[in-house]
């Protein structure tokens, strides 16, 4: 009988993004990939008031998907416009 390592690797998180073209890499190297718009951004949510969108409240938007998603870890991968 064959030995086969398998390594799982953790789900990976891309927050908005020029999806086409890293969702297609993504999903060649990693079992799971999330693709969302952070919240202003698309179809997500579009609160009213700048407090929503300080740093310190949108941090909390992460733990909050990775927990809506059943894990316990994900790799996250932004581009500098969504930091």
């Amino acid at each position: 009988m064959q030995k086969f390592n398998v390594v799982i690797c953790a789900p990976v998180i891309l927050l908005h993004d020029d999806f086409a073209s890293r969702l297609l890499n993504c999903t060649l190297l990693y079992d799971r990939v999330v693709a969302i718009d952070t919240r202003g951004y698309g179809d997500s949510d579009k609160p009213d008031g700048h407090e929503h969108y300080a740093l310190e409240n949108l941090v909390e938007d992460i733990p909050a998907l990775i927990k809506a998603l059943g894990e316990k870890i994900c790799q996250v991968k932004a581009n500098k416009a969504s930091t």
